[in-house]
């Protein structure tokens, strides 16, 4: 009676369906190995930009009562770093107060050991805010920083324990600007100023 490599050539043993059931058993280290590095990509490239970008907008609805837009934003979980691009947040009146081209930074795995923030990268282009005073004691920044105290949870600051340390790299603002309106003296004053590179 032919034996099964007769009927089969060049077929060689644990190899075919055979090889790749074993492969894909649940029961195999493997199989768990590829399934966490599959979960981990997917979400890293899909799933955590959606999640920066809404919680982007929500803490801008909910903690400053503006508006967030958000034109793309950009995750890669192997080199732990995070790229946002056309940024601007919106005042109540619609009136833009901060925005920038894009905003790139780059983690290191490293704060574990060092236990402090730690990034080999932070840069930021375009930025440009708006600065703006109606009043001696009323301004836009003064609003904004009343809204967001409003919202703020009773004992959050107690619980903090403070700002962590911070190491940064390589630090850059490329092309950074103000618009400067006061509303004070008896005829408004407006002053744009930069744009401003530092490195």
């Amino acid at each position: 009676m032919p034996s099964d490599s007769s009927e089969h050539p060049g077929s060689t043993p644990g190899s075919g369906p055979s090889f790749l059931s074993a492969f894909f058993n649940v029961r195999k280290l493997q199989f768990w190995i590829v399934a966490l590095l599959l979960a981990y990509t997917l979400s890293g490239f899909l799933l955590a930009p959606w999640l920066v970008e809404r919680g982007i907008q929500g803490f801008a609805a909910e903690r400053l009562g503006r508006t967030a837009t958000v034109e793309r934003v950009r995750v890669n979980p192997f080199v732990l770093s995070l790229g946002i691009t056309g940024f601007e947040l919106r005042d109540v009146d619609e009136t833009t107060l901060i925005d920038f081209d894009e905003f790139f930074v780059n983690f290191q795995a490293s704060s574990l050991f060092r236990w402090a923030w730690t990034f080999r990268e932070l840069r930021l282009d375009g930025f440009h805010f708006l600065v703006e005073r109606f009043t001696a004691k009323d301004s836009r920044i003064g609003r904004l920083l009343a809204d967001l105290e409003s919202t703020a949870e009773p004992g959050a600051d107690e619980e903090s324990g403070g700002l962590p340390r911070l190491l940064i790299s390589q630090l850059e603002l490329n092309n950074g600007s103000a618009r400067i309106i006061d509303h004070v003296p008896a005829e408004a004053v407006t002053v744009d100023a930069g744009p401003v590179s530092i490195r």
